[in-house]
Formats: structure tokens, C-alpha cells, sequence
């Protein structure tokens, strides 16, 4: 259950990735009364995941998936 990991210090991030908003990080949630604030990651999947859309969307980094085509 999210809220008990969020408890007991074993959810570590939440993200959202989509095609328009690329990925954005949750910094908290709330659940009724309760609100859970996460902390900073250092080596957070979210920013790694952003940073390789991110360089395949600006044609830094090479589309191994086909995702791009010229228009």
C-alpha cells in the first residue's frame, strides 16, 4: 500500500510521464487528512528518464525506438 511505504521510509518517488508533460515528479500526496511529503532523490529514476526523452525529443541523444520522424 502506497500510504504504508510512504510510513515507513520505502516509497522513495513518484512520477508522472506522459507525451506532452515529458515526466513530472510528485513531491507529495494526500490521502484524507494524512499528507505525505517525500524526499529528495539524488539518483531519481524521474530525472533519468526526463534527461533521455528530453535528449531524444532535441535530437541529442540517438532514437533507438523509431519515436521521431521529420514533418
Amino acid at each position: 500500500e502506497l500510504k504504508n511505504a510512504a510510513k515507513n521510509g520505502g516509497l522513495k518517488e513518484i512520477f508522472g510521464a506522459g507525451t506532452a508533460a515529458v515526466v513530472s515528479q510528485i513531491k507529495a500526496f494526500q490521502h484524507k487528512d494524512e499528507l505525505f511529503e517525500l524526499d529528495h532523490q539524488n539518483d531519481s529514476y524521474a530525472e533519468k528518464l526526463k534527461s533521455i526523452l528530453v535528449g531524444i525529443q532535441t535530437n541529442i541523444l540517438e532514437d533507438k525506438h523509431g519515436w521521431r520522424y521529420k514533418v
